[in-house]
């Protein structure tokens, strides 16, 4: 049960084009002005602003971000670092929310 998917190999050879970062006073505006917004807003303005590059991180301990984004931006990259130490029923767990959704699912593992 160890092979959630097949595993993407990544390039670190070449170095990663350059994102514009935000100063503190521009993140402490956006900050502010998504105090009242909905999650979904949330994660549209970090598609806007980053594009392709966006990647969620999931553990899969719980899918509520994972429903979020998937409802937001379907074909986002999802990384999930595969430990090899993960219970056989939490590769299960990611088996089912992967077909569920249908994941841009990325395993990484050590």
């Amino acid at each position: 049960m160890r092979d959630v998917t097949t595993t993407t190999s990544v390039d670190i050879t070449s170095a990663p084009r350059a994102i514009e970062v935000p100063d503190l006073d521009e993140l402490a505006e956006i900050s502010r002005g998504f105090e009242h917004r909905t999650a979904s807003a949330v994660v549209a303005w970090a598609y806007d602003r980053f594009g392709d590059d966006l990647v969620l991180a999931a553990s899969f301990q719980d899918c509520v971000l994972v429903d979020i984004v998937y409802k937001t931006v379907p074909d986002v990259e999802v990384a999930f670092l595969d430990t090899q130490y993960h219970f056989a029923e939490t590769l299960w767990y990611v088996e089912q929310v992967k077909a569920r959704y249908g994941l841009n699912l990325n395993v990484i593992r050590p």
